[in-house]
């Protein structure tokens, strides 16, 4: 199942974890979902200074963690998204909440997944 963007709740993702439905969802940035991101987002951005950004397609970089929000009963695996827009110096930065083990999926084949499913079919920067 595929949320859009929003903050899923614990009520939904508890019950479709009992019932063995695997979910992702973007989850809206909060302060530390910022503070996860740093490591990634430095590195990111200390890469485009050393070597510039490329002429061609966007990078993307992908780097997993597990969050838990004060509103879940427990951590659950999060993909932080950090995406190259063109001619822009500081990258985009979003997440993906899942309930997809990496042993599964991994984070490069979960945003695949999240942007085949997105609306529209617009450039993989856009979703």
């Amino acid at each position: 199942m595929r949320f859009d963007a929003g903050y899923p709740g614990e009520p939904l993702m508890a019950a479709l974890e009992e019932r063995g439905t695997h979910y992702v969802a973007r989850v809206r940035n909060n302060a530390v979902l910022k503070r996860l991101a740093l490591p990634a987002m430095d590195a990111v951005v200390w890469d485009a200074l050393n070597n510039g950004a490329p002429g061609g397609e966007p990078r993307t970089w992908v780097c997993e963690s597990s969050y838990r929000a004060g509103s879940w009963s427990r951590s659950r695996r999060v993909v932080q998204v950090v995406v190259e827009r063109p001619g822009e110096l500081i990258p985009r930065c979003f997440w993906l909440l899942t309930s997809m083990p990496s042993e599964e999926m991994s984070g490069e084949d979960l945003l695949a997944l999240y942007r085949k499913r997105a609306r529209g079919g617009g450039p993989p920067w856009a979703s």
